[in-house]
């Protein structure tokens, strides 16, 4: 087991990461910024969507919530919590292929950090 002696001042920010491998990731950007990248993403879930469609049982309905949520994002006033249910739904739909994983959990971290 490894020990770790850490000390810190004030954080500023919110991605603070620890121990070996750690990672933390912060995403500064606009909310403007944010949702043109997870349309970009949205758009990469798709054609990843495409080309794993034997591995991902009911691939159709993922893909047409991820047009749905493409959709409510461009609405002037987009319905936030219907958002994340849909992209809970497409979480728990893609969860056996790792980079479809990966690509959802980035989504939703970016609509998180948007829609504080």
């Amino acid at each position: 087991m490894d020990y770790y002696n850490i000390k810190t001042g004030s954080i500023v920010g919110s991605a603070v990461a620890v121990g070996k491998k750690a990672k933390a990731v912060r995403a500064n950007l606009s909310g403007r910024e944010a949702l043109h990248e997870v349309t970009a993403d949205l758009d990469k879930v798709i054609l990843l969507l495409e080309e794993h469609r034997t591995e991902v049982p009911h691939s159709e309905a993922i893909e047409q919530f991820a047009v749905m949520v493409k959709e409510e994002l461009a609405q002037d006033d987009p319905d936030v919590g219907l958002v994340h249910k849909l992209l809970a739904r497409i979480a728990a739909g893609v969860s056996a292929v790792g980079a479809l994983a990966e690509a959802i959990t980035k989504i939703q971290d970016l609509i998180s950090h948007v829609f504080k």
